[in-house]
Order: C-alpha cells, then structure tokens, then sequence
C-alpha cells in the first residue's frame, strides 16, 4: 500500500469489507465483470457504497465494463 493516498486505501479497505473471502485478482484494475456480480450484488455495492461514502451514486454510471479504479475515481469526485 506503499505510495496509495488515503482515499485509496480508504476505498481498498472497503472493498476488501464488501467482497469479504472474494478473490480480487487484478486489484483497482479488475472490472466488475471479473467479480461475477448479479444484479442485486451489483444494488448491494452501490448501495454500502452510498452508505460507506456518504454519496450518492448514479447508477445508469455504472456497467459490468467499469474497472474498480474507475468505479474508485466516480466515488471519489462524488464526495462532498
């Protein structure tokens, strides 16, 4: 974690709380189609996404094509 700014690792430590026992292969740079998510995996992130960030989330944003680094970039120019 060497080099990560804090909202980095703040969003590293998220990931790893949210995909507990999940294998992230690829780390910031996997898409969300490599985790395998369904539609509601998919609600159940946006949704602790919104809780954990204080944020609100434009779901029409986001596809199974979006790495977790931009999904990383779109919740951090949400915050307030």
């Amino acid at each position: 974690m060497n080099g990560m700014n804090a909202d980095t690792q703040q969003f590293e430590s998220f990931l790893t709380r949210h995909f507990k026992g999940t294998s992230m292969k690829g780390g910031l740079d996997a898409k969300l189609a490599d985790l395998e998510l369904d539609s509601l995996d998919l609600l159940d992130l946006i949704l602790a996404l919104e809780r954990s960030f204080g944020i609100t989330v434009d779901v029409d944003a986001i596809d199974q094509n979006m790495t977790l680094r931009e999904l990383h970039e779109m919740v951090m120019a949400a915050k307030p």
